[in-house]
């Protein structure tokens, strides 16, 4: 029998014998603190996790809850397959955490959304926009960052405004970037009754010259690239100079691998989806601080909704779903029955090396 073929047939034997959480399981309060779990994708994801541990020092010093300071457990998710369902057991049954935020890929996103179903803790996830794991429909699984259909049709709306023309689209082979393509696609066809271009990127190819010579040869006037790597990142900058017409757009999950401490005059004019629409004076946020603005504003929700109604598991994920929250970082949050965050998406550009609001799309 194959490893992955017996963590497969271990973890749903395990995930069988878990059952929701009684009251008596998570007592009132552990140690005297409240705890709140971190599931990340890699150990390294120091800003991510800077972020978390800030919404929690920010709460400890008006007081925490009744006096009881909160505690972050960050676990991650490397390793081999299923090592996001044993981190998210762990976080539940071990750590005894009031509810978990995620910064995941889709897969691992599935892993511990299906342990929060069986323990009725409340799961915010903040990087992942795969699709299908709101369409599983798990009343504890909130998403704070616009999943790819939102996404595609906000990004396609924009390209409508101005003036459509031809639209190509970037591939790789990553799990969430197909997902991420299958919905502009889709969307792609419904609103100009075409689909775009693909153009398929190797990953381990570092050469831009055969995408730029696609793209020429098509007459492309829009890239749509749903994914970072550095090759996406040196393919902006050459066509910056080999087709200086093409306008280029980068989903979330592009902004989100850009390192805070980049140059933006590599991105010069490309166009960035951000968050969502706040107040009329929200500042842009430099696109390699948008995974870490979404992880505080996680944390922070998790953080209020058991300031006013309590530990009680349910009520903290009654509270998060219903009504409307104050805005964070990334804008205002309500969610939709499915777990979507909704509202109107911002978007950015990039301007002699600055960060400029561009638009908000419908």
């Amino acid at each position: 029998m194959s490893q992955a073929l017996s963590l497969f047939i271990l973890y749903f034997t395990f995930l069988a014998w878990l059952s929701p959480l009684s009251e008596t399981d998570l007592n009132p309060i552990q140690d005297k603190t409240v705890t709140i779990g971190l599931l990340v994708s890699h150990k390294s994801q120091n800003e991510i996790i800077h972020a978390a541990e800030l919404a929690i020092e920010t709460k400890n010093l008006k007081g925490g809850f009744n006096g009881h300071p909160f505690k972050l457990v960050v676990r991650s998710t490397e390793g081999p397959w299923g090592a996001g369902s044993k981190e998210s057991v762990s976080l539940v049954y071990e750590d005894d955490v009031r509810a978990f935020v995620g910064s995941l890929d889709g897969r691992n996103g599935h892993l511990a959304e299906q342990v929060a179903a069986k323990s009725h803790l409340a799961y915010l996830e903040t990087r992942t926009s795969e699709p299908t794991l709101s369409q599983a429909y798990v009343p504890w699984f909130l998403r704070i960052v616009p999943n790819d259909n939102q996404q595609a049709q906000a990004i396609l709306d924009l390209i409508g405004e101005k003036g459509r023309g031809k639209t190509a689209l970037l591939l790789s082979e990553d799990y969430d970037a197909k997902y991420a393509a299958k919905a502009l696609t889709k969307y792609s066809a419904q609103t100009n009754g075409i689909s775009p271009l693909i153009i398929a990127v190797n990953p381990n190819e570092s050469s831009t010259k055969s995408a730029v010579d696609q793209l020429k040869k098509a007459g492309s006037d829009h890239l749509i690239i749903p994914y970072y790597s550095d090759t996406a990142l040196g393919l902006v900058a050459d066509l910056r100079e080999k087709l200086p017409h093409l306008k280029v757009y980068g989903t979330l999950a592009f902004s989100m691998g850009i390192n805070s401490r980049s140059d933006l005059k590599n991105l010069e004019g490309m166009i960035l989806l951000q968050a969502f629409k706040g107040a009329d004076d929200q500042s842009p946020i430099h696109p390699g601080k948008l995974a870490s603005s979404y992880t505080f504003d996680g944390v922070t929700l998790i953080l209020n909704a058991i300031l006013k109604v309590g530990l009680d598991r349910e009520s903290i994920s009654d509270f998060l779903a219903g009504g409307d929250h104050p805005n964070g970082k990334t804008g205002p949050f309500r969610f939709d029955d499915m777990g979507n965050r909704t509202g109107n998406i911002r978007f950015v550009q990039i301007l002699n090396g600055e960060v400029v609001s561009l638009m908000e799309c419908q």
